[in-house]
């Protein structure tokens, strides 16, 4: 089956990753050849060869696009940028990154079958793009706790816990749930962290023990 090829060389480009990306994902990095993806994409394989050199280049390309987290991270502070408060900052921060992370990161079909070729593709690239999300929660909750909003907590601890906890739905959702409202998720997961690190909370919970000791 052929796929309407695009005119413009960025756009055929474009169509012989997602291919590749397809294929790779449900047959393996072993179980596609270049010819495959001809067949699908609809071009010759010196066209794949010209953009990409060979099948190895090919799928490292393919992972570069697909282990990318650039746009995310845009769209992310875009919309925290609307917000001036810490508190409002981290519960648009929790929902976003709910639901809007590209599930597509996780994608265990290419992942889990092709570690060897995997490594030979640079993960420190990849770590840095989660360093730079984590780096946003942390500027969140370092933000609260200077303005007392947030409770004198661990900076470390507390946005570790919280992408921790923000992952572990994501990863839920590639490989285990199903038909999950990450929008009321978003809202419990708000509502834990937010009464959590509140320092208002924290100053009420400590006048109500006091309160019950003294009666």
């Amino acid at each position: 089956m052929y796929i309407k090829q695009v005119d413009s060389p960025q756009g055929t480009r474009d169509q012989i990753l997602s291919v590749a990306a397809r294929l790779f994902s449900e047959r393996g990095f072993a179980n596609v050849s270049i010819r495959d993806i001809c067949d699908v994409v609809g071009v010759a394989p010196p066209t794949i060869y010209h953009y990409f050199g060979n099948k190895d280049l090919l799928f490292q390309a393919v992972i570069r696009k697909t282990l990318s987290l650039k746009d995310f991270r845009i769209a992310l502070l875009s919309a925290i940028s609307e917000e001036s408060n810490p508190e409002n900052q981290l519960a648009v921060f929790v929902k976003f990154y709910l639901m809007h992370f590209p599930r597509g990161f996780f994608n265990p079909g290419m992942f889990l079958q092709d570690t060897t070729n995997l490594s030979n593709v640079s993960t420190e690239r990849v770590m840095e793009e989660f360093e730079a999300i984590n780096d946003i929660s942390r500027k969140i909750i370092q933000d609260g706790i200077a303005s007392k909003v947030f409770k004198d907590l661990d900076l470390e601890l507390t946005s570790v816990y919280l992408m921790n906890l923000l992952m572990s739905f994501v990863l839920g959702e590639v490989h285990y749930f199903q038909n999950v409202d990450f929008s009321k998720a978003s809202a419990i997961i708000i509502d834990l962290f937010i009464n959590g690190v509140h320092q208002k909370v924290a100053i009420e919970s400590k006048e109500s023990l006091n309160a019950n000791d003294a009666a």
